[in-house]
């Protein structure tokens, strides 16, 4: 990784146009294109996975009709919510497949849900609506200024905060809207990040982020000296922001130090449930994991650019993408040696031929299964695990199986079975 504290974009009116252009409108060529004279040189520093194979992400699944995508948020991993331009302007996951919600205004740029019976949304010209877990609500303006809410960061339905293009932030007290404020000199603040009342992290397209208390903004010691899309926070001494660049930025509760983890891209939103595991996705479609000390790459979406990333935990997320794609990860757990297969067994017919097999996890492949104790007189066990004949004579049995794997030394482990023959 190389740490890197240049300014690519020359102007806050630029950086704005940049960020329209990267996430709001997802024509991630064309910023690469910018950057290419600058960063071609260096080389790449992303390295490209399988998508959906090895790095446990899903394909991508298209859920909006090829319109984009704009941001996700999942609160657990039977419900999420995505935001889109088209109208439906949400959809929302019920943990295996997507559905759209109502046919609300079009433009939905930010949302957050805490639960699932409580999420915001925000989007052109400070529109709103909210999701009690049955519906979504008509549309309401929330920020009267007429900027685009581009991010939000709900802890319950009682605290929210909301920020805008015009470099406002408003709050939410369960009953009504602050008032826009502006509290970043007019320049976008593209996302907002709370774990409490009394801290939230703001960043945006002048190259600072900003910490607020509970009651009020400050940009000291918000020193992030990129133009930024993303940020997250997992608790207050923790939060990574990204943006252009490919650069990362992590708070540790005194500093912010820029580190450049994915060269060739733009870092277009990240997620961090915990400190010790945060999602970030680029215009190159892929997929940054930080696992508390270095990051690692995957792509998994060729060709695309993920707009956003949410993740309910450290094996479950959910990324959305420019073209009306969801993906989802969800890595299975490492298994311990064992032999998988339930007891008692399916039952067999004496007189009728009878097969299944046992399965084993773990370990070192191939297996080999033996019996310890009698099978029904009829039935053998072959080394490969299956369990064949014809079984002779009615009755309950139970006997133990052994499995051994290649491993040196060998892994054992042992597992009692019945069986009824009819």
């Amino acid at each position: 990784m190389m740490t890197n504290s240049f300014e690519l974009v020359p102007s806050a009116n630029a950086q704005r146009s940049r960020f329209t252009l990267a996430r709001r409108r997802f024509s991630g060529l064309l910023v690469l294109i910018c950057l290419s004279g600058l960063l071609a040189a260096a080389g790449n520093l992303v390295t490209p996975g399988v998508a959906g194979a090895t790095n446990a992400w899903s394909s991508p699944t298209s859920i909006n009709g090829g319109n984009p995508l704009y941001a996700a948020s999942c609160p657990g991993t039977t419900f999420c919510v995505a935001t889109t331009a088209g109208i439906p302007a949400e959809l929302t996951y019920n943990g295996s497949s997507w559905s759209g919600g109502a046919a609300i205004f079009g433009g939905l740029y930010g949302v957050s849900c805490p639960s699932s019976s409580f999420c915001f949304a925000g989007g052109t010209a400070g529109q709103s609506t909210v999701y009690d877990g049955s519906s979504w609500s008509s549309d309401t303006t929330v920020d009267s200024s007429g900027g685009d809410i581009f991010g939000v960061s709900c802890l319950n339905s009682s605290f929210c905060i909301a920020v805008d293009s015009s470099g406002n932030a408003l709050k939410y007290d369960g009953t009504s809207w602050s008032a826009p404020t502006s509290v970043y000199g007019g320049n976008a603040l593209n996302a907002v990040s709370c774990v409490s009342s009394s801290f939230c992290v703001a960043i945006g397209a002048s190259n600072n982020a900003i910490t607020y208390n509970g009651s009020s903004w400050t940009s000291t010691p918000g020193i992030v000296a990129f133009s930024a899309s993303g940020v997250s926070c997992a608790t207050t001494s923790f939060c990574v922001a990204v943006g252009v660049g490919g650069q990362a930025s992590i708070f540790n509760g005194t500093l912010w130090t820029d580190t450049q983890v994915d060269l060739g891209h733009n870092l277009l939103g990240v997620s961090c449930p915990a400190t010790t595991f945060c999602v970030a996705v680029d215009d190159g479609g892929n997929a940054l994991t930080y696992n508390g000390s270095s990051w690692s790459a995957s792509l998994i979406d060729i060709g695309h650019a993920l707009n956003g990333v949410s993740c309910a935990n450290s094996n479950f997320c959910v990324a959305v993408d420019a073209v009306g794609n969801a993906l989802t990860y969800a890595p299975v757990p490492p298994c311990t040696f064992s032999i998988t297969t339930p007891s008692p067994l399916p039952s067999a017919t004496h007189g009728v031929p009878y097969s299944t097999a046992l399965t084993g996890c773990g370990g070192t492949a191939p297996y080999k299964f033996a019996k310890q104790g009698k099978l029904p007189k009829g039935l053998k066990l072959s080394h490969g695990g299956v369990i064949s004949g014809t079984a002779k004579k009615a009755g309950s049995y139970s006997f133990t199986v052994k499995l051994t794997d290649r491993a040196k030394p060998k892994h054992v482990v042992t597992k009692t079975f019945s069986i009824t023959v009819n």
